[in-house]
């Protein structure tokens, strides 16, 4: 049985093994637990979804744990030691604080008391238990050292004694074992013998005991397996400590838990090894006893935390043996035992990952990882509950893991104060203890669930869960379920039956009517309606999933209709219904169904429910009397068509619609009934006839979009195709004949046909056309073939009544279709002629594209014989592409240029690219020289070029036409942006935006641009780029822009820092300075003389925002002056304080001049409001302070050549002494506005520093943890020999370069890494990502010079 465990001070313990079908069994230590009360608490009712149900064993919890009062017990002589160890498989063991163990029977009898009080006080508490295979004898560990082998037949005195011996005798050889003081942690039965065991202490020793008798005389084996002994000191006070409170003293060498592998129901080969399982923090030892002792499986944990770390103690392993089919196995004794079908398999944990090992004997022990999880949290305990899934306790709760899959398939909460012992049986059950009492647990069936859903009396639930499991879409535990299909089909499926039939027999019982379930408190009564709700469609997914709705259609709905509710049972059916999930329905129960709907008026919704119906189910003349009287078409036609197999009728009804659609658009009156649709909504229904034609003629139901049964797919073509080609009137079934005549009252022949393509040609022929491609019409002896619908078509094309754009598609359709099919079509050169002039003299310009990709297709299988005169046609049609192919055959190179140019719906990229191409051809046919006719063609067509690129037309006129840029200019309107990005592409085509790098010119051709051309780029610059003046200037070629009459335009256009640019650069910066004074004073006359006309011209936004933009493009050169000749200090010809000086007394005097223009004038009118004029003196003040900004920042002003202080002083006398008044005003509200530009950059700059600084530390922490993962191998080979490697888990990069450098390895070459390997195959990683076996490392290392 699985057990749980858990104490009053129940802490999670260091766990030991479970024990398997062998039923040897290891204890659960129970003496490392905190002192924490428990908070359980039992339901009555578990949640049908938990995995375990548990129930208290009140009688054997009255004799383990001591009564609440301690008077009681003194007088009843009762014991108060508690429970420390419990082993719990075949038998219920206990061991207490006292030193005794009850045995128990799972009837809660007591069997036996192994041990007695006297005993106890010498040897400990009881800190370890293990049953052996047979249940015949007990193993019992103590706190002081002391183990006892009891007889379970015989229990009064123990069959065999291991006494603790000293670190003396250690020492001296004479014996080995466990110290006295060290408690016993682990111990486990060895295989069938009842004498052999293995034992683990706290101290870290493992020993094997093979416990015989000589002569009567107990001569015991000790084999110490793994551990080393304490020094003289430790052991010293080992001994002088009492067992009941030694130290646990935790390290890398403590055993966490050890267990040896089980005898299973099957043999296999592993047992005979007598392997032991022995699990440490830091590795997994597997020791095999026989033949002889030897190690077979070390596997090393990659430990890089510290010793406090509690998940470094956190480790657990169990076995889960060999095992056959129980029908192999039942009855057979341990020497009968069948081969095994399986492996045994190892499960252990670290920390929160259990990795599971398969076990194997081929000639020696193998083993091979097959899977692996984690949990949330450290795993404290491990259980097999069988072969598919184990149990993985935390701290959190328990997981049940499918092992296969390696997935968490169900978790439930346990109190963390449960100490968890590992077991295993083949019914899996669970203990579990809190402070009173002791509870026993087992695994739920598939059963079990379903019985708590019964219990709950939810039986809805209960099915839904049968039927999960029958789907496969249950989650959780599926313990007890049949694997085979269709046992699984027949178990699950008569379950849920029988539930079916029970949850409908409790709530339709008279009893269950008119119970207190019924009844509310107030006597107002319960609403039950969601319970008769839920019933319907719970049995309705369970009847689907059976495959048999007998039990839904007959009983249950007899049920309802019975109590008067089968409106509830209706409107629960429907979505069923709706969703074609349930097509077939007894007709009772379908008449039923949409005559509700019409009883409410609900037609929509009547109409969908008929034609999701099977055909057989339906009242045929209910379902046509609705749809007839409230025009339901596709309800009707599904009627007709799948219940009636006609489907000729729907037809004439909806031609009819169509009658009586053109008699109203004619002025007329209704003749059938239809008189309650509106127009539009008779439109709407008119236009069905369509899709109905073309799912019908494709063998596609309507309106479902199901696929015909072929039969009747061939009888619906033959019908169809029948009734529209007849050729004269024919009445349906309906009994309504459709009479089409003509004016003069004479029948029209095709008139079905023709009243569909009167009505709607293009829909028709797009129908007619899905269903020319079917193979139906490939057999003559249908009566209806492509040759007739071909010829009919031709025929009506022809006649007069049609009207022109009718004619026009059916000609379409013919010049499409025809050509298809030569092998079934035939059709005279004449007529084929006749469609091409028909096509192509059609004026109508919007079936243009559709007329010449049908003629396309008729020349794609026909040549026509006059084909001058068919050009003609085609030119006037504007049939270009039809043209291009004929003329580029015909190497007609002009007027295949032609027809590019007259192209309107060319792509731009195509346009261009033929006009290239064709122009080429046209030059290398013309021995390199371009015909006159051809240059004129393009000249007059230059307006449609540029329409469509403006830098395409310039690459094609500088390829071709050279000498024609100028004619290519006059063509554009003077001075426009046309012009400018024209010639910006052909003189600075990298500047134009929107034009990706493989559009510009790898070579500029400037010789093509001439003079005329040159100056307008110039007066063009100004206007839309006139900060790009001085970079063309520097760009281009030294002469070709001539610099005097860029200065003379610019000057004109008010744009004076070209000049002034043009003086500095020759090297007069003073000249240039004395340009900026005048320019700027001038710009300053003007706008003192704007601000003192009044507020009108003020308010010209125009004017002030021309004369600001000029002087901050003045202000912007002077700084530039300023900045350069500062840096050069030789060169400049002044003093770099006086350059300063002239530029700010010349903003300066802009400011005083329109400041004391504008307040003077502000002052004597009193009407003119500030905000006026305080958007100009702000602009202009910018202006000062950023020069001023400029000059603080600039390197010289620090120099001993600048002194701000000085020059500012200087500043302020000039200007005072200029304007004859104070201007500290003036002065202080320039530094104030540039002062709060500075706070502002400050706090900007700040905010900004933080958010990068973030930023920065995020991504320098991601780069060192990436850098931490250390550099990956290059390939899955030695670089060396170039076999496969079989490397251990990576180390970090910083381990690898310490280790690197530590064997004097600096330079970057191979080091071995210290990790554990796999025997030869040891891998070293080098700091360049190279990877060796570590012996191809070491002759590597031998053979390469250092």
């Amino acid at each position: 049985m699985d057990t749980l465990l858990s104490l009053p001070n129940g802490a999670s313990p260091a766990l030991s093994h479970f024990s398997d079908v062998s039923r040897a069994s290891t204890p659960t230590r129970l003496d490392d637990v905190s002192h924490e009360k428990s908070s359980v608490t039992s339901s009555q009712v578990p949640n049908p979804r938990q995995p375990f149900r548990w129930n208290i064993l009140h009688a054997l919890s009255t004799r383990i744990y001591p009564p609440s009062s301690s008077k009681p017990s003194a007088v009843l002589g009762l014991s108060t030691s508690l429970p420390t160890a419990i082993v719990a498989n075949g038998l219920l063991c206990v061991g207490k604080t006292d030193g005794m163990t009850h045995v128990f029977d799972f009837r809660q009898h007591l069997r036996c008391t192994c041990g007695n009080e006297t005993s106890g006080t010498s040897t400990g508490a009881v800190t370890a238990l293990a049953l052996s295979h047979d249940h015949t004898f007990l193993a019992v560990g103590h706190a002081q050292g002391h183990i006892y082998l009891y007889d379970l037949a015989r229990h009064q005195v123990p069959a065999r004694t291991v006494p603790p011996t000293t670190m003396s005798a250690v020492a001296s050889g004479k014996k080995e074992g466990h110290l006295a003081g060290s408690s016993i942690t682990h111990l486990s039965f060895i295989g069938a013998r009842h004498t052999a065991l293995v034992s683990a202490d706290k101290s870290g020793l493992a020993f094997y005991h093979s416990l015989g008798k000589v002569l009567f005389i107990e001569a015991s084996d000790v084999l110490r397996i793994l551990g080393r002994y304490p020094d003289e000191i430790h052991a010293t006070a080992a001994r002088h400590t009492s067992g009941a409170t030694t130290p646990v003293i935790r390290s890398r060498s403590t055993i966490l838990s050890m267990s040896a592998l089980p005898l299973g129901p099957a043999a296999h080969p592993t047992e005979a090894y007598n392997l032991i399982a022995i699990l440490t923090p830091v590795k997994l030892i597997v020791v095999g006893l026989r033949p002889s002792p030897r190690t077979w499986f070390r596997h090393h944990r990659d430990v890089d935390s510290s010793e406090k770390n509690p998940s470094l103690y956190a480790g657990c392993l169990a076995w889960f043996p060999s095992f056959a089919d129980s029908k192999h196995t039942e009855g057979r004794t341990l020497q009968e035992r069948p081969q095994a079908s399986s492996r045994p398999v190892l499960a252990y944990s670290w920390g929160n990952t259990v990795i599971l090992m398969r076990v194997d004997e081929i000639g020696k022990v193998t083993f091979e990882q097959v899977g692996n999880w984690s949990a949330d949290g450290d795993i404290v305990a491990i259980i097999w509950l069988n072969q598919m899934q184990l149990l993985v306790f935390t701290s959190e709760g328990v997981d049940v893991i499918d092992v296969q899959k390696m997935i968490s398939i169900e978790r439930t909460a346990i109190p963390s104060e449960y100490v968890i012992a590992n077991r295993w049986a083949p019914d899996p059950q669970a203990a579990i203890s809190t402070p009173s009492h002791l509870r026993a647990g087992s695994l739920l069936t598939w059963t079990d669930h379903i019985l708590m859903f019964i219990k709950q009396g939810d039986f809805l639930s209960a099915i839904d869960l049968c039927r999960s499991y029958l789907t496969g879409e249950a989650t959780g535990n599926k313990a007890g379920l049949p694997e085979d299909a269709d046992t699984l089909r027949q178990v699950v499926g008569q379950k849920m039956s029988e539930l079916m039939v029970a949850s409908a027999s409790f709530a339709f019982s008279e009893d269950r009517m008119h119970d207190s379930t019924h009844d509310a408190p107030d006597g107002r009564g319960v609403d039950r309606t969601w319970l008769f709700e839920k019933m319907v469609s719970t049995c309705a997914e369970a009847c689907l999933t059976l495959g048999d709705n007998d039990f839904l259609f007959n009983d249950l709905y007899e049920r309802y209709q019975d109590m008067g509710i089968d409106g509830i049972y209706l409107a629960q059916l429907e979505p069923f219904v709706l969703d074609g999930r349930i097509r077939t329905i007894p007709p009772h129960i379908s008449q039923r169904l949409i005559a509700v709907h019409e009883e409410n008026e609900q037609y929509g919704r009547a109409e969908a429910l008929i034609w999701h119906i099977d055909p057989l189910s339906l009242d045929i003349n209910q379902a046509i009397h609705l749809c007839r009287d409230q025009q339901l078409c596709d309800a009707l036609v599904y009627v007709y068509t799948n219940c009636l197999k006609d489907y000729v009728t729907p037809i004439v009804d909806l031609l009819l619609l169509i009658h009586e659609i053109r008699l109203l658009q004619a002025g007329g009156t209704y003749q059938f009934n239809v008189s309650h649709m509106d127009l539009e909504t008779m439109m709407t229904h008119a236009y069905k006839v369509y899709a109905y034609l073309g799912d019908v003629l494709t063998g596609v139901e309507y309106p479902s979009n199901g696929q015909m049964d072929e039969d009747d797919a061939t009888n619906a073509k033959r019908m169809v195709y029948a009734f529209l080609f007849f050729g004269r009137t024919s009445p349906g079934e309906s009994g309504h004949l459709v009479v089409t005549v003509d004016d003069d009252g004479l029948e029209i022949s095709y008139p079905y046909l023709r009243m569909l393509l009167s009505f709607d040609a293009e829909a028709f022929l797009h129908t007619l056309d899905l269903a020319f491609e079917d193979s139906y019409l490939n057999d003559d002896g249908q009566g209806v073939n492509r040759q007739l619908i071909i010829n009919v078509l031709l025929d009506i094309a022809h006649l007069h009544d049609l009207q022109p754009e009718d004619a026009t598609f059916v000609r379409i359709f013919i010049a499409r279709n025809a050509p298809k099919y030569p092998q079934f079509v035939r059709v005279t050169p004449s007529t084929y002629d006749r469609l091409l002039l028909e096509l192509a003299s059609d004026p109508d310009v919007g079936t243009r594209e559709d007329r010449q990709l049908a003629s396309e297709y008729l020349l794609s299988a026909y040549t026509p014989h006059d084909g001058d005169r068919l050009v003609d046609v085609f030119e006037r049609a504007g049939f270009y592409r039809i043209l291009r192919s004929i003329y580029s055959q015909e190497r007609k190179w002009l007027s295949l240029l032609s027809t590019y140019l007259r192209d309107e719906d060319l792509p731009r990229e195509e346009l261009f690219a033929s006009l290239d191409k064709t122009i080429i051809r046209t030059a290398k046919a013309c021995n390199g020289v371009l015909p006159d006719e051809l240059r004129q063609m393009i000249l007059e067509s230059i307006p449609r070029l540029l329409h469509s690129s403006i830098y395409e037309t310039a690459v094609l006129v500088d390829n071709h036409l050279q000498s024609d840029h100028a004619r290519v200019l006059e063509a554009m309107p003077p001075r426009s942006y046309q012009q400018f990005a024209y010639l910006r592409y052909l003189l600075e085509p990298n500047l134009l935006e929107g034009i990706d790098d493989d559009h510009i010119p790898r070579k500029r051709r400037l010789e093509h641009v001439d003079s005329t051309a040159r100056h307008l780029y110039v007066e063009l610059l100004c206007e839309y780029d006139a900060g790009g003046i001085i970079r063309a200037i520097n760009a281009l070629p030294s002469g070709f822009l001539n610099l005097q009459e860029i200065i003379q335009t610019c000057n004109e256009r008010g744009l004076y820092d070209i000049e002034i640019w043009s003086l500095n650069r020759e090297g007069r910066p003073s000249k240039a300075l004395d340009r900026l004074e005048v320019v700027m004073a001038q710009q300053a006359n003007a706008l003192a003389d704007l601000a003192e006309s009044g507020p009108e011209e003020l308010e010209n936004g125009i004017q002030v925002d021309k004369y600001v933009s000029q002087l901050r493009a003045t202000t912007a050169m002077g700084l530039r002056i300023c900045q350069e000749r500062g840096q050069h200090p030789s060169t400049a010809g002044l003093h770099i304080e006086e350059m300063w000086f002239r530029l700010l007394y010349s903003e300066v005097n802009i400011v005083q001049l329109v400041s004391t223009a504008i307040s003077p004038k502000a002052a004597s009118i009193g009407n003119i409001p500030e905000e006026n004029h305080s958007s100009l003196l702000e602009s202009l003040r910018a202006l000062v302070q950023e020069t001023l900004v400029k000059l603080i920042s600039t390197p010289t002003s620090r120099s001993t050549s600048l002194s701000f202080p000085a020059l500012f002083a200087r500043l302020v006398d000039s200007v005072s002494a200029t304007h004859h008044a104070s201007t500290y005003s003036e002065f202080r509200t320039i530094l104030t506005g540039m002062l709060s530009h500075y706070r502002s950059e400050a706090d900007t700059l700040g905010i900004v520093g933080q958010l990068v600084g973030q930023d920065l530390f995020s991504a320098v922490e991601e780069k060192t943890r990436y850098r931490r993962r250390g550099w990956p191998a290059k390939a899955g080979n030695c670089d060396f020999c170039g076999r496969p490697l079989h490397p251990p888990e990576p180390k970090t990069r910083a381990g690898t370069m310490q280790a690197s450098i530590a064997n004097g390895h600096a330079n970057g070459a191979a080091a071995p890494v210290d990790e554990p390997g796999r025997g030869p195959d040891d891998v070293v990683i080098g700091l360049g990502g190279l990877v060796y076996h570590k012996r191809c490392f070491e002759v590597l290392r031998r053979n390469t010079p250092h």
